[in-house]
Parts: structure tokens; sequence; C-alpha cells
């Protein structure tokens, strides 16, 4: 599903978060289930479809042909070790810290990395 023509081309979290549910939630009757730790995964062959059981607020199980692992892996801060940062004067902070760029208004700005977060930024 293609993003809407009115987002702009460099979408933001919000826009995100509103194209999914706007188009998968709405769309295709997705119900999102939150608070909830994949307990285990497993391919049964048998059936050609994935077992998944959950626990958090309650206790799920899910059996479906498709598994997405969406770990969250890149919501750990992990900052690195630049020689001459704790020379420079200015603010280092990582993406997790960033809300918006109204601080940097008018200021030259280094971002590194390169997953989606800092191409956003």
């Amino acid at each position: 599903m293609p993003f809407p023509t009115k987002f702009p081309t460099y979408p933001t979290k919000g826009h995100f978060v509103d194209y999914l549910d706007a188009y998968y939630v709405s769309k295709f009757g997705l119900e999102p289930q939150f608070n909830q730790t994949v307990e285990s995964a497993a391919y049964d062959h048998t059936l050609g479809s994935w077992r998944v059981k959950t626990v958090g607020l309650e206790e799920i199980s899910y059996l479906s042909r498709w598994l997405v692992v969406a770990t969250g892996e890149n919501l750990e801060a992990v900052v690195s070790v630049i020689e001459g940062t704790n020379d420079f004067e200015g603010p280092v902070l990582h993406t997790s810290s960033y809300k918006n760029g109204e601080e940097f208004s008018g200021k030259n700005v280094l971002v590194v990395g390169c997953g989606s977060r800092r191409m956003e930024i």
C-alpha cells in the first residue's frame, strides 16, 4: 500500500502511525495486541504455519502462515565513542532523545548513522 500523496517526502513517526491505522488496522481489520511478550515461535511443517505463544496481560496463541520479527533492537541507545566528542561544546544526543528539530533550527547539524530514524532526522 503506497503512502498517501499528501504525505511529505520524509514522513514523520506520526504520519507512519496514521498510515498504519488507516491502511492496515482499518482496511484489513487488524487488532494489534500490546503489552505481550513472545514466549515461543515455531514453524509447524505439518500445517505449513507458525505457532506463536505470547504472555503478558493474558496468554494468547496464534497460528499464521507468516511471521514478522520486529524486535525493536534499535531502541537500545548505543552511543558511539568518537574521538573529540568530549571537547565539543554543543549538544550530543542519541536519536532516542530527539523530539523535534526546534532547538537546532538555523544551526549546522551532523547526524551520524544510517538507520531510518537517523534518515528521518
